[in-house]
Formats: structure tokens, sequence, C-alpha cells
């Protein structure tokens, strides 16, 4: 399905500002259809004093570019380790909002927010919708499929 379409890979674009300006370049012609950040963290800009405001800063700046655009951006972030769960087991413990790494202004300036979480190795996957501003939040199985890197949507369809 994506064999014919034009998609552009950009491994040098690193800085905030070098990525707008891959966006403007594309975005006259043809249109862009959205923007994918794999990952926040990896994205710098000049000039902070802390990582967590150049983090406010890359998320802010992805936002300003979805809006002057009006694409979407796609952005993974990372999650800082969490606490263990009730079991004992870090690796079993659901991901929150709480745990995006490094800024609460993650959570703000996003529109939506998905949160993945898989047992080691396991195919079903639950997708937390933790925030989205225009639908319904909740939660909803996925398999994965490692021979794709890909998911689907579970066979039942409910929500967990």
């Amino acid at each position: 399905k994506l064999r014919d379409l034009p998609i552009w890979l950009n491994q040098a674009a690193t800085t905030l500002q070098e990525i707008a300006d891959e966006v403007a370049h594309f975005a006259v012609s043809p249109a862009l259809g959205f923007v994918a950040v794999d990952y926040l963290q990896l994205v710098r800009t000049t000039g902070r004093e802390s990582r967590r405001l150049e983090v406010e800063a890359v998320s802010a700046g992805l936002k300003a570019l979805a809006l002057r655009y009006r694409i979407p951006v796609v952005c993974a972030s990372s999650l800082a380790r969490g606490g263990k769960s009730k079991d004992g087991d870090r690796a079993s413990r659901r991901p929150t909002v709480d745990l995006l790494r490094e800024s609460g202004e993650l959570e703000h300036d996003a529109d939506v927010i998905l949160l993945l979480h898989r047992e080691f190795k396991a195919a079903e996957t639950l997708c937390t919708v933790a925030k989205n501003r225009d639908g319904r939040v909740g939660d909803v199985r996925l398999l994965f499929r490692a021979d794709w890197v890909a998911f689907d949507e579970a066979a039942d369809r409910e929500a967990l």
C-alpha cells in the first residue's frame, strides 16, 4: 500500500530548526500528509539551560509546525522508568501519562496520547488512548505482528 506513495526519510534533521526547515521545504509541493518524529528526546534545540526546557521547546515547536502547516505531527517519546507494579515486576507495569519523560508539557501540547504496553515477546498489546481532545479515551487490544513490526486490531475488537 505504501510502495507508490511519496515518502521521504531524513535522519540528518536532528534539531527542531532542521525539522522545521524540512517541513517548510516539502510542505509546498506535494502537500505533506503528516510528519513523524522518532523520537522526541533525540531532537535538540539551542540555548536551553536544562534538558526539561529543551524537551518543552521541542514539544511546543512540533505543535507549532502542526498548526502552521495544518498537518498531523506524530511524535514518539520515551517514558521514564516507573516504579514496580504490585507484583514487584517493573516490566509489567502499565504506562501512564505521568511517565512521559522529562516534561509535563508533552501532555499539555499533545492532542492525542497513545500508550502501548505488552509483555516481553507477547503478541497481545494494550493500547491506551490516554488523551484525546476530540474523542474517546480508553483501552483497545492490539496484536503485535513481529514479522511486519506492525499492529492489528484484536479479533474481538472489544475495549478492555
